[in-house]
C-alpha cells in the first residue's frame, strides 16, 4: 500500500516554515494554534464571520497592539473604548473611522499608516478587496474583516454555537462564552474545528481544546 500525501497541506506548510519572525505579528498565546505560523503574518486578509466575529477579531488583534502596533477600525462605530480593553486591545492604539461613501480612500489611508486593520464586510466589498489586495501585501499590513459571510481570505474563521455560562434561574450574570471556532481559507494547511472560551472568566480569550475529525469508516470490498 502506497500513502500519497496531500501536496496542497504539503505545499502550505512549506511556506510557513518559510516566514521570518519578523514577518509575523503576535497573537495571545491562547489563539497562536489557530495560526498555521503561530500568529499574524503580514500582507494577509482574515475573516472572521458568525455571532462572535467581532470579539475574535479583537482578541485577534490584542497581542499586537499591546506590544506597540497601531490599529484602525473602520465602519464598526459601535465598539466602545470598555469593549476594545475588555479583550485587551489598548484603546489609545486604537483610531476610529467612519468611512462613509468613502471606503476606498479611507482604506487607503490606513494601509498607509497602520499595521491592523479591523473592517466590517459591508464596507469591505470583493471588488475592493481586489483593488487593494496588492497594497495589503506592499504595506505589509493586516487587514480582518468582521461579518464576510461570503468567507473569502487568507484565514477564515466561522464562529458557530456561541453558548454562555453564569446565569442561573433569573439570576446572576454572563461571565464567559464558549464558542466553536472553525478555520478554513486558501493559506490553511487543512481545516481545523476549535472549542474557544470567548471571554473566558478571566476576560480574554481562554484555551483552546481542538475537536478531532471522526476517523474514517472502512468498508469490506
Amino acid at each position: 500500500m502506497v500513502a500519497v500525501a496531500d501536496t496542497h497541506a504539503v505545499a502550505l506548510r512549506s511556506a510557513a516554515d518559510l516566514v521570518s519572525a519578523d514577518h509575523v505579528l503576535p497573537v495571545v498565546p491562547a489563539l497562536s494554534s489557530l495560526f498555521p505560523e503561530s500568529g499574524l503574518v503580514r500582507g494577509r486578509v482574515i475573516s472572521c464571520c458568525g455571532p462572535a466575529a467581532r470579539s475574535l477579531a479583537l482578541a485577534i488583534a490584542a497581542a499586537a497592539v499591546s506590544g506597540g502596533c497601531w490599529l484602525a477600525i473602520i465602519d464598526l462605530e459601535d465598539l466602545p473604548a470598555e469593549a476594545l480593553a475588555e479583550a485587551g486591545v489598548p484603546p489609545h492604539r486604537v483610531v476610529s473611522v467612519s468611512a462613509g461613501s468613502s471606503t476606498a480612500e479611507a482604506v487607503g489611508a490606513a494601509l498607509d499608516g497602520f499595521e491592523l486593520i479591523i473592517i466590517g464586510a459591508r464596507s469591505m466589498s470583493e471588488q475592493l478587496a481586489r483593488r487593494v489586495a496588492q497594497r495589503i501585501r506592499s504595506r505589509e499590513a493586516v487587514v480582518v474583516v468582521v461579518g464576510n459571510e461570503s468567507r473569502s481570505g487568507d484565514l477564515v474563521f466561522s464562529t458557530v454555537d456561541p453558548i454562555w455560562t453564569g446565569i442561573g434561574r433569573g439570576t446572576g450574570r454572563l461571565v464567559s462564552r464558549r464558542v466553536r471556532v472553525e478555520r478554513s481559507g486558501r493559506r490553511t494547511p487543512r481545516p481545523i474545528t476549535c472549542d474557544l472560551h470567548l471571554p473566558a472568566t478571566s476576560g480574554g480569550p481562554g484555551p483552546i481544546e481542538e475537536v478531532s475529525a471522526p476517523e474514517p469508516r472502512l468498508r469490506t470490498v
